[in-house]
């Protein structure tokens, strides 16, 4: 592992999508009635709770690296919304991988959704991202939990066992 300020925001974008896949491989064996069924959370479903992270991710992703931020459209099936987030948190990956150490601690600047003014560095955005999605995460486990069907284990602890040693 990198020591620097860059290699740990990278490994934490590496981190999001390993907890990402995980999730994927649980919520793709569920039904289609599973995936939509309303529960008392932000988003009301599985299904839209992945919409409202794929989408968050997609302008977080958008904004960092220069793009027009738009909402995407999340894909027809679970698997086609799947592989379009995984090419944005990829291409993401690897604009933050080839950033300097100094390129972390610029400012980007940003309108969010209600076109109030922001200036982020860029590892606050960074971070934000990640635990923007570790929250989410934590609702879909418990929806999960609520209908029988056991989380998978997306701790970041566990991400370093396996992935650094």
């Amino acid at each position: 592992m990198s020591e620097s300020f860059a290699g740990i925001g990278c490994i934490h974008l590496r981190y999001h999508l390993w907890a990402l896949e995980r999730y994927f491989a649980v919520l793709e064996q569920l039904t289609e009635e599973q995936l939509h069924a309303g529960h008392r959370v932000s988003h009301g479903s599985i299904y839209q709770t992945l919409v409202h992270l794929y989408q968050a991710d997609s302008i977080w992703s958008s904004r960092l690296t220069g793009r027009p931020a738009k909402p995407p459209e999340p894909g027809a099936s679970l698997p086609q919304t799947r592989n379009a987030w995984f090419r944005t948190l990829e291409v993401l990956a690897t604009w933050a991988g080839a950033l300097s150490e100094e390129g972390w601690f610029t400012a980007i600047e940003y309108s969010n959704s209600k076109g109030e003014p922001f200036r982020t560095p860029v590892w606050q955005a960074v971070l934000h991202l990640v635990n923007h999605g570790t929250a989410h995460r934590g609702q879909i486990a418990a929806i999960l939990r609520q209908i029988g069907v056991a989380p998978p284990n997306s701790d970041l602890i566990n991400f370093y066992r396996l992935k650094m040693d």
